[in-house]
């Protein structure tokens, strides 16, 4: 069996270890790695292909160099930039690493609400502003016990948000994904919630919705200027899906509340956005996913898939086309 990496060089070596690609090796016939398919050498024996950020797409110029492709391993998240209609129609079979790319972007999340829960923003800007580390916070904060917490879209980042909250402490977990009913979030201890009733009984509101064009400037002024005292909104999700002009607004009419923005829209803002100014906003440069070492978690996903592909024809993290339809 052969098999293709088809991305670009500095992807490659971001996603892709060398012990990854010796293993990798060690199964199939490795025919090099390419930035497009006119730079490719003859394709018409490959089996595979091993792609990520950077992907060649799978258009009907690549399936027709590639007659006997079998599976695409995407060692990413999304695959709406390597997924193509043509592939739908042949009987070609895509896997992602959007599970291992969804692992620190929870992480990162459970790390926020946890200091959020403590007031460790406000708190810490209390102290520089007074020059006084040393306060009554038994009085300044509820903690990380018996809080809500609101979670938007029960997605591979929400269930494994979820899932660290659970484990980490004893609060109530509402949760807003209309694809789901009632006794299922029942069964896993969780609140059905409407998007309303999240930003107005919940202390701290995390976004993990997919970029949609039904969840498309979802979130609007009605639920910012709604949110409990002193509450908290977290987006490490896509920029667009709230409406920025309306949180501005609802954050400059409440002080009280704190956003938190990993995304934005656009991204990057304009040097000029009133969010750079604002005291309770706290902007990170898009770090929630996969970073660093991180990333090759990625590629070692790709590979277990693969080997598991050649022991049983199975793949554990398979994409079908209802649910692409529902991914960011």
């Amino acid at each position: 069996m052969k098999a293709v990496f088809l991305l670009d060089e500095d992807n490659y070596n971001i996603i892709y270890s060398e012990e990854c690609i010796k293993k990798i090796s060690e199964k199939v016939e490795i025919l090099g790695r390419y930035d497009s398919i006119d730079e490719a050498c003859d394709l018409s024996d490959v089996d595979f292909v091993f792609s990520g950020w950077g992907a060649v797409p799978m258009d009907k110029k690549a399936l027709q160099a590639m007659p006997k492709l079998k599976v695409v391993f995407y060692g990413a998240g999304s695959i709406k930039k390597v997924q193509t209609e043509e592939m739908w129609n042949k009987p070609v079979r895509i896997t992602s690493a959007s599970t291992a790319n969804a692992i620190p972007v929870a992480q990162y999340t459970t790390s926020l609400i946890q200091l959020l829960l403590k007031d460790f923003f406000t708190l810490t800007r209390k102290v520089k502003e007074n020059r006084q580390n040393k306060m009554d916070v038994y009085r300044l904060t509820d903690g990380f016990y018996k809080r809500k917490i609101g979670i938007i879209s029960y997605s591979k980042i929400g269930k494994e948000v979820i899932k660290n909250l659970q484990y980490l402490s004893e609060n109530e977990i509402y949760v807003y994904d209309p694809f789901y009913d009632e006794n299922f979030f029942k069964e896993r201890n969780l609140i059905k919630s409407s998007l309303e009733e999240i930003f107005e009984k919940c202390d701290v509101v995390s976004l993990h919705s997919p970029l949609l064009k039904e969840t498309e400037g979802m979130i609007k002024y009605q639920h910012f200027s709604k949110m409990k005292k002193n509450a908290a909104f977290i987006n490490t999700a896509r920029g667009k899906i709230i409406n920025t002009d309306d949180l501005i607004k609802a954050l400059n009419e409440r002080t009280d509340l704190t956003a938190i923005l990993d995304v934005s829209d656009p991204e990057p803002l304009e040097k000029d956005s009133a969010l750079y100014d604002m005291d309770n906003v706290i902007l990170s440069p898009h770090i929630a996913g996969s970073l660093g070492n991180e990333t090759l978690l990625m590629g070692e996903l790709m590979y277990e898939e693969l080997e598991r592909y050649i022991e049983s024809g199975d793949l554990k993290y398979e994409i079908s086309r209802e649910a692409f339809l529902r991914m960011a």
